[in-house]
């Protein structure tokens, strides 16, 4: 985090990295003795084997956010990036098509990945009224509109959210 004051208003920038290993982990093939499907056993269990082993991709995860006081203790800019990365699944079985085919990445499932990269930028105006010597009202109260922007996605999905909050401080006695 970095502070500063430039000409009585405070700057304020702040930025996050998180790399995220992720373990290994057996499960059991999905053969269900219900018939809610219709999936021949013998050729599952044969092709792939009863268990097989799932690792989940890395992740790195790294933000970027700065904000300025555009009204000293009144109304504040944010602006601010987030950057996050996963590596592809990685499959073991007795089947090295299909450990292939299940992470993607390949000629046998064309344009189908579990690699995936996200960017999004993030927007805010913050109104603050939390200042008692120069605050309406006998309430304190911050109001934020913000946008959160996806600039890059790919083999993942996210949709632009717009956001109105209200935050208000009571203090019981």
């Amino acid at each position: 985090e970095l502070y500063k004051t430039i000409q009585s208003r405070e700057l304020k920038i702040n930025w996050a990295t998180e790399f995220k290993f992720n373990p290994e982990a057996k499960f059991w093939q999905r053969v269900t003795p219900r018939g809610t499907y219709s999936v021949q056993h013998d050729s599952i269990l044969s092709q792939i084997g009863e268990v097989y082993r799932f690792r989940r991709g890395d992740e790195l995860f790294g933000s970027l956010a700065g904000s300025l006081e555009l009204i000293p203790r009144k109304l504040r800019i944010s602006a601010g990036q987030t950057w996050y990365l996963k590596m592809r699944n990685s499959y073991y079985s007795k089947n090295k098509q299909w450990n292939e085919w299940m992470a993607g990445g390949t000629d046998l499932r064309k344009d189908y990945d579990t690699r995936s990269v996200m960017i999004f930028q993030d927007l805010a105006l913050i109104f603050q009224n939390t200042d008692p010597m120069n605050q309406f009202g006998s309430t304190p109260f911050e109001a934020e509109l913000s946008a959160t922007v996806p600039v890059l996605t790919r083999h993942t999905w996210s949709a632009i959210k717009v956001r109105l909050s209200f935050v208000t401080y009571f203090q019981l006695w």
